[in-house]
Order: structure tokens, then C-alpha cells, then sequence
């Protein structure tokens, strides 16, 4: 049973890492652990066990009996890579597929909250692409792990991140110098710590381009709408700029998005 458990880790991370000789082998191997394998692709999903703001020590392991329990398709492969990661592989004919691996998701977490009573557990994950044939596993597994860290900084709170979401913020993360050039540009005054009561300033911003609502951005920061209405006008003040803009909107949302990032 050890030896069989081994080997299938061996598998997973032959798969994961691009790591093998030929399919075909792999497939051998496979066959002989009793682990069937679709050829035709995976999409992979990262998932950590989320405690309070922090990942759970042990959280891989306990998402993996989670996931252990629940009703999937065949050819759906997980491993726990660390204590604190549960790795999924989705069997995919297409790009349109990956949405079951969302749909895992929404049903893992379910569980998890579930189990965990009173620790108010959540799960949190990133999901790759999807890319043809079992050589395209790697590549949805980096990028499985890209979306998880990026969402992490860029949207805490949410369950799932796709790849797909936050490549514009990777695409300029990977140049920080310019990506500080557009976040200064953007936002300017707000980053000067010496610009009275910031902090509050951004954190109504953030909502209100959240929300596109006076109100709704008000409840959300448990404020008096005149006071939303106040630092709105103060932030067009400062950044000598239109909020309602498309335009604008997205400059400002990207920049404080980066924001987070660099």
C-alpha cells in the first residue's frame, strides 16, 4: 500500500512538472495503479484551507479527505503536495470544461465550511487553463498556483480565481518599474503619505468602483451616504479626474489592483 502510494505521488508530480518520457509510459504507469487518466487534458486546481485570514497548517490534508468524499467524474486525480495544498487535476476535452472545475470548487468549500463548525473554515483556490493533452498539465498547474497567489493580495475574500482573471495584472506585475510608473500616475496624491486621511480615501474608492453605487458602496464601508458622497468629491480633487468614466474606472481600478501586487 506505502510503495502504491508512492509511486502514485511520483505520477502526480511526473504529471504536474511535465517530468516524463512519453505519454504512453505514463499511461502504463497509471494503468498499473489503477488510475485512470484522461489524455485528452486537465485543468488544475490549487486549494488551500483558509482559517480566519490565514492558510490552515494542516489544510491540504483535511481538503483532501473533503475532497475524497465528494461525487466527481472519473479521471478527476487529487493530491495533497504539502500540508497546506490540495492539488485537483480536472479531466477537459475543452477550454468550455473548466467551468466543472469551478463548480468542484463551490462544492469542496461547501464541505469544508461544513466540517469545520466553529473554526469557520473556507476554502480558497486558483484555477489554471485549460491546454490539450496530458504535456498541457503543467502549464495549467503554474498557473493554477500564478491565480491563487495573485487572488490572495488582489480579492481575499473570493473563493475562486481563474488564470484567465488576472493575467492583465500579471502581464504588468512582471515589469514592477513601469507597473509603479502606471500606479503612481493613477492614484498620485492618495500615495503620498502626507495626504490627509488616505488610507480612508482608498478604501472608498476601491468601493465605490467596486460597486458602481454611491449606496451600495456606503453599506459596504458601513458609512452615511453623504460621507461616500464627501470623499468622492475629495478624490476628483485630488486626481483631477472623472470617476464614472469607463475610462477612468478601469485605469484606477488596474492601478489600485497593482497596487497590491508590487
Amino acid at each position: 500500500m506505502q510503495r502504491g502510494t508512492r509511486a502514485r505521488a511520483r505520477l502526480f508530480h511526473a504529471l504536474i512538472s511535465d517530468n516524463f518520457d512519453s505519454e504512453l509510459e505514463l499511461q502504463k504507469q497509471a494503468l498499473a495503479l489503477n488510475l485512470p487518466i484522461a489524455t485528452t487534458g486537465y485543468v488544475a486546481v490549487v486549494s488551500k484551507l483558509v482559517v480566519g485570514n490565514r492558510d490552515g497548517a494542516q489544510g491540504g490534508e483535511a481538503l483532501g479527505e473533503v475532497a475524497g468524499s465528494l461525487e466527481v467524474p472519473r479521471g478527476v486525480i487529487h493530491h495533497v503536495t504539502d500540508p497546506s495544498t490540495l492539488v485537483t487535476l480536472w479531466p477537459a476535452e475543452s477550454a468550455a470544461q473548466a467551468e466543472g472545475a469551478r463548480q468542484f470548487v463551490a462544492q469542496l468549500n461547501k464541505e469544508a465550511v461544513s466540517r469545520s463548525g466553529t473554526a469557520r473554515a473556507r476554502v480558497r483556490a486558483g484555477i489554471g487553463g485549460y491546454h490539450p493533452g496530458l504535456r498541457g498539465i503543467s502549464r495549467s498547474y503554474l498557473e493554477a498556483q500564478q491565480a491563487i497567489e495573485a487572488g490572495r493580495k488582489l480579492r481575499p475574500e473570493a473563493l475562486a480565481h481563474g488564470h484567465d482573471e488576472v493575467i492583465p495584472h500579471l502581464v504588468l506585475a512582471q515589469n514592477p518599474r513601469l507597473a509603479e510608473r502606471f500606479v503612481a500616475h493613477s492614484l498620485g496624491p492618495l500615495l503620498d503619505k502626507k495626504t490627509r486621511n488616505r488610507e480612508q480615501l482608498l478604501d472608498t474608492l476601491e468601493a465605490y468602483l467596486t460597486y458602481a453605487s454611491v449606496k451600495d458602496a456606503a453599506a459596504a464601508l458601513n458609512l452615511h451616504r453623504h460621507t461616500v458622497l464627501y470623499r468622492l468629491d475629495k478624490l476628483r480633487e485630488l486626481l483631477g479626474a472623472e470617476l464614472d468614466t469607463p475610462a477612468s474606472r478601469l485605469r484606477l481600478q488596474l492601478a489600485l489592483d497593482l497596487r497590491k501586487l508590487i
